[in-house]
């Protein structure tokens, strides 16, 4: 038997998790409601709260990390919201995050720290659009904006005004929005600091299952191919536009579109947009009329319409191509296999952020209310963030401890998991769960059937052949039997147990579908002892999977079903302890 104790959870990522829930919920609400309005320069605006908000939390709670980790948990939040292109946005989250983090390494934890910090990250949104605008584009953009520039001067008279000089005013205008907003933050903390005990919090904090954070949302499903297609697909548009005749690189572009239009249909809605259109219109009239107009005097050319044309061209085949790209990188396989390499800590942590969010969108006021009376706002979510950390310890303290089976395939798992079961009712324990009895035919193992531990009712769960339902490797799982096992594990039915067992936990659940919500659900919500088969390539994988206790490993090739029983037992008197 091998013991995995729990690790002890990094305090970091869990204060993390409450202000990357805070900063996940002003991203939502106050982002969608500034881009609703067409507010004028609401990602400033957005960039300049969430310094605020940042600043407020650091200056308190003075820990190295906490601000990198926050914006890893809100950048991944970012992930699973419905929009088209989430790459965008999660960058200049983390750009964010980095450039105050880095300022107070550097500066230290102090005002001066925190103005620099904040200075910077809110002209890192600056530069994040010029770069964006830069990739969309192409570096004819800055001839375009150059050229209308110098058109406008001369149209209302202004002399001596030169282009670096109006971008040398913007940069001071985005600096100081960035450092009055982190002043703002830290004397609210100071304030706050002052006047400690005057308010409290009086609201329960409620968290919902976490078990939809990673759902599949892409209803052809996912592909790491097509990933990469996508990538490849999105670089050889460009380079055709760029080196190809036209008769070559439209229909071929034309093509890439259709893919993309029926595999992605939320990834063309950008050009759906009155936006969009109008931008197209802009840059192919200025550049038509103007390109040329204050080096050779002629304020028409064909070669500055086709640099529109291409331009306009360039940006469709961006959007839509990085639409695409940001919905494959949703793929719960790519969260699956970097929480292997070491980052389950943090993908636990968005999974506790992702859970909060109803609760926190509660604790916001009004829309108008919040930007009419920004401090009092957060000072409110200040004041419930210790009982949303709080509620985060607990969820971490409840997890329940494992029992795992072990060995290779057809090598006897379900056989010894009965012999235990035998043992543990003669003891008169009450168990809840299921085994998946092997169905053979002339010497083959050709399917599944689900046998009920308490009821003793068998159902089909899947056959290698003439059966309809979700296809897994040489499997055909049944609907009912899939629905059947996540009923009997579900937190509800195994209320009063004193076990659960489950016959298996394999690569069905770790691509989250089988019954990975219901294992979910029950590892959140249920601290009884559980008891999973796992063949044995796949058990580091599925222990880092779900935040759960202390695991115990038994092989049956070396330990005895007695050996299983007797820590049973154990974990039993400790929960009634």
């Amino acid at each position: 038997m091998e013991l995995i104790r729990a690790k002890a959870p990094d305090h970091r990522w869990l204060k993390a998790a409450v202000i990357g829930s805070y900063w996940a919920a002003i991203e939502i609400v106050i982002g969608s409601f500034l881009h609703n309005l067409k507010v004028p320069f609401s990602g400033t605006i957005l960039s300049s709260t969430s310094v605020f908000l940042l600043v407020l939390f650091v200056s308190e709670w003075r820990q190295k990390g906490l601000v990198i980790r926050a914006g890893l948990i809100s950048a991944l939040l970012k992930s699973i919201s419905p929009s088209a292109i989430i790459l965008g946005p999660m960058i200049g989250i983390l750009s964010e995050a980095i450039l105050l983090e880095l300022a107070m390494l550097l500066l230290g934890r102090n005002l001066l720290g925190y103005i620099t910090g904040g200075a910077l990250a809110v002209f890192s949104t600056l530069l994040h659009k010029v770069v964006s605008l830069l990739i969309v584009y192409g570096f004819n953009l800055v001839k375009i904006l150059e050229a209308l520039y110098y058109f406008i001067v001369k149209q209302v008279g202004i002399k001596n005004l030169e282009p670096e000089k109006l971008l040398v005013l913007i940069t001071v205008i985005y600096l100081a929005a960035g450092a009055l907003a982190a002043l703002a933050g830290y004397l609210t903390a100071v304030r706050m600091r002052n006047s400690q005990g005057s308010e409290t919090a009086n609201k329960d904090i409620l968290l919902r299952s976490e078990s939809s954070l990673f759902d599949k949302k892409n209803e052809h499903g996912y592909s790491l191919w097509l990933l990469l297609l996508n990538i490849s697909a999105v670089i050889g548009s460009l380079y055709l536009v760029n080196v190809a005749a036209p008769w070559i690189s439209v229909p071929a572009v034309i093509l890439y579109f259709g893919f993309v239009l029926y595999r992605y249909p939320n990834s063309t809605r950008h050009l759906k947009k009155t936006g969009f259109w109008v931008q197209f219109f802009l840059i192919t009239l200025i550049a038509a009329f103007l390109l040329n107009g204050l080096t050779k005097g002629q304020y028409f050319s064909l070669e500055g319409l086709k640099i529109g044309l291409y331009m306009n061209l360039r940006a469709a085949i961006i959007l839509v191509g990085f639409s695409a790209i940001s919905t494959e990188l949703k793929n719960p396989v790519i969260k699956a296999v970097t929480m292997q390499r070491g980052m389950a800590e943090l993908y636990h942590s968005v999974n506790l952020a992702f859970s909060a969010l109803p609760a926190v969108f509660n604790m916001f006021p009004g829309t108008r209310e919040f930007f009419r009376r920004p401090a009092k706002a957060f000072s409110g979510l200040f004041y419930h963030s210790s009982e949303l950390l709080a509620t985060f310890e607990r969820q971490i303290e409840n997890r329940p401890d494992i029992i795992i089976i072990t060995g290779d395939l057809q090598q006897g798992k379900t056989t010894f998991v009965r012999k235990i079961i035998d043992r543990l009712r003669a003891d008169n324990l009450q168990i809840t769960g299921f085994l998946a009895e092997g169905i053979n035919e002339d010497g083959n193992r050709i399917g599944f059937d689900l046998l009920d531990l308490r009821t003793g009712a068998k159902t089909l769960l899947c056959r290698s052949r003439g059966l309809q339902g979700v296809k897994f490797g040489r499997f055909t799982f049944s609907e009912e039997g899939l629905k059947t096992g996540a009923d009997i594990i579900s937190p509800e039915q195994v209320s009063g147990s004193q076990v659960v067992i489950i016959d298996e936990i394999g690569p069905l659940e770790l691509n989250r579908q089988g019954w990975w919500q219901a294992v979910t659900k029950l590892v959140e919500s249920a601290g009884i002892p559980q008891l999973w088969v796992v063949r044995k390539n796949l058990v580091k994988a599925v222990i880092s999977n779900w935040k759960v206790g202390d695991v115990y490993v038994f092989d049956i090739q070396q330990d005895q079903p007695a050996d299983v029983a007797v820590v049973i037992h154990d974990l039993i008197k400790n929960e009634t302890a």
